[in-house]
């Protein structure tokens, strides 16, 4: 399961509050477990990935859900149109062509489980990461085992064949289309994410308040000491436009100087709240997926930006 629903538990009192009136939860959302990533193309036209196979889409006016191929979980989704889609979880790459979900390729055959994270550059350049020191890239054909110097990889993001970053849990790797290396992006290892505009513009949050930026030189940290909850997920529409979340409902937004947080739990709230995937479409178009626990049991959210 995502998240570190134990740590959160025992900390969930230390909550502030800043309701964030833009964002708001979307009513309606099918019932499932949990919403593990989100890709939005248009505020008509949103998909996102959860439990047991589950894919939810929305049409600008009601939400419904469609069963992919599998029965594992989906933790990860990258669309190029709404007939070009791609996704995986548990040992599968699966694509929509518009009409149908598919299994590309099942990668247990490279010893690779448990998949958390997927990103393309085009058809032919998919790279998909999992529980382990494993990538899987495939071509458009072929699958390919690669091995990263990362233990534990959980999140793969490019800009571009040639510019491909991994997070681990321990680390921070870079492929330049010929080798992986290691690189310290300074801020504690933990489940996070990777998203950039290109090469010299790389941003890196690892479940902590801290967010770290890449100019294609260095990394820089940012602190950001009055965030509350850690930022494991993240998503732009341009250098200055930024958005990240996690833990304790905690969003947060980048303008290009500072990051400002929007969002977060209420204290004391009988709900504990954990995002898991960002996507936008624009900057006024914004999804925020995940999972609330309280006493009724645990169950996905999706929030929109709305402003």
């Amino acid at each position: 399961m995502r998240g570190k629903w134990l740590a959160l538990a025992l900390a969930a009192g230390a909550c502030g509050t800043d309701p964030g009136d833009d964002w708001v939860q979307v009513q309606g959302v099918p019932e499932v477990f949990s919403v593990n990533d989100v890709w939005s193309f248009a505020p008509d036209d949103v998909w996102a990935v959860g439990s047991q196979g589950t894919v939810l889409r929305f049409d600008g006016a009601a939400w419904s859900t469609e069963q992919a191929p599998v029965t594992s979980d989906l933790t990860g989704i990258w669309g190029f149109t709404p007939s070009d889609i791609w996704a995986c979880g548990g040992t599968s790459i699966l694509h929509y062509d518009g009409a149908t979900w598919s299994i590309v390729e099942d990668v247990e055959k490279h010893g690779l489980d448990g998949l958390t994270s997927i990103w393309a550059s085009s058809a032919n350049d998919v790279w998909v990461a999992g529980d382990d020191a494993i990538f899987v890239h495939w071509n458009g054909t072929t699958s390919t085992r690669m091995t990263g110097p990362s233990p534990f990889n959980h999140h793969v993001f490019g800009t571009g064949p040639k510019d491909v970053w991994a997070l681990g849990t321990f680390d921070l790797s870079h492929y330049d289309g010929t080798e992986w290396t290691a690189i310290d992006p300074g801020i504690f290892g933990g489940e996070g994410e990777v998203w950039g505009t290109g090469p010299a513009d790389i941003w890196v949050v690892t479940d902590s308040e801290e967010a770290a930026h890449w100019d294609g030189a260095s990394f820089t940290v940012f602190q950001n000491d009055d965030l509350i909850g850690g930022l494991a997920a993240l998503w732009g529409t341009a250098s200055d436009d930024i958005w990240a979340a996690g833990a304790f409902g905690s969003i947060a937004h980048w303008n290009g100087s500072r990051w400002t947080q929007v969002q977060h739990q209420k204290i004391g709230s009988p709900q504990l709240r954990q995002f898991f995937g960002v996507h936008a479409s624009s900057s006024t178009d914004v999804w925020a997926v995940g999972q609330v626990l309280d006493d009724q049991g645990a169950r996905g959210i999706v929030h929109h930006f709305e402003p």
